[in-house]
């Protein structure tokens, strides 16, 4: 084959397509891995969760900063992470949040929403909320993302990636 010839195999290469299909093929993935990134407490963008609990207003009539601390210290017993950094809040009260979760692909985007007050933790905690970010970004690129792409350049060029 030519350079030429290759040149022309890759300019037909639709990355686009073929990371859309992957995010479509792994859509439970990808809301798994944002429960993972929400379960350490970490926004999209890879920051953590804020307010946290001791700067959140609804302890304010609850007894203040020492009860945002007996909150936080049971929300560590119960749903320990050592990715969630001290009263870093997790979204998960009593679970029906996480379990009511969607993920859909929406042409090249992926959307995220529940039945269950997503409105209200996106007005609290900001829409970086949804979506993966750092290392839960990085992994489903190198698990899937990057993976199909070396499939369809080999397929195209013949081509093989060292492993």
């Amino acid at each position: 084959m030519t350079i030429h010839a290759l040149q022309r195999r890759m300019q037909s290469l639709d990355t686009g397509k073929v990371i859309t299909d992957v995010m479509t093929e792994n859509i439970q993935v990808l809301g798994e891995i944002n429960l993972s990134q929400m379960y350490a407490g970490k926004t999209r963008a890879g920051i953590d969760l804020s307010p946290t609990y001791l700067e959140d207003p609804y302890f304010d009539d609850k007894g203040g900063v020492a009860a945002a601390m007996r909150y936080s210290n049971w929300k560590d017993r119960i749903t320990p992470s050592p990715k969630r950094k001290r009263f870093v809040p997790n979204l998960i009260i009593n679970g029906y949040y996480y379990s009511s979760r969607q993920v859909a692909v929406s042409g090249n985007k992926i959307v995220y929403s529940s039945a269950y007050i997503e409105q209200d933790i996106i007005d609290k905690y900001g829409p970086e909320v949804n979506g993966l970010g750092g290392e839960y970004k990085s992994e489903f690129l190198t698990q899937h993302i990057g993976p199909a792409v070396r499939s369809q350049i080999t397929s195209l060029t013949g081509l093989k990636f060292k492993r």
